[in-house]
């Protein structure tokens, strides 16, 4: 559920900008999921508290689609997590996570 929940922060984020969430505040997420959530390459946790459950709260193998937005505030970890989704050369069976990607990647070359 917090997959969705991220999602709509982003969003939120997007479209106030500086007069609501700032991207400072963004950042503290991204450090969550990077530093808290990413178990080890390609292992995520379910929680956000690090731990993992059953059903929506297992451990994931790749990077639920609302976390992917997350990679714009933490840059350094964008390979990361688009790689564990996308081997290049190849794509994903999800055009919403592809999309994604691709946003992230257009934010992170207008920032640079």
């Amino acid at each position: 559920m917090f997959n969705y929940a991220f999602r709509n922060l982003c969003d939120a984020h997007r479209i106030l900008g500086d007069n609501g969430i700032t991207a400072d505040q963004m950042k503290t997420f991204g450090n969550m999921f990077v530093d808290v959530m990413t178990l080890r390459e390609k292992k995520y946790a379910g929680r956000v508290d690090g731990a993992s459950g059953s059903g929506y709260a297992a451990a994931t193998t790749y990077v639920r689609s609302g976390y992917l937005f997350l990679a714009e505030f933490r840059s350094d970890a964008y390979k990361s997590m688009v790689s564990a989704d996308l081997e290049q050369g190849g794509s994903t069976q999800s055009a919403d996570t592809f999309s994604r990607f691709l946003w992230v990647k257009n934010q992170l070359h207008q920032k640079a």
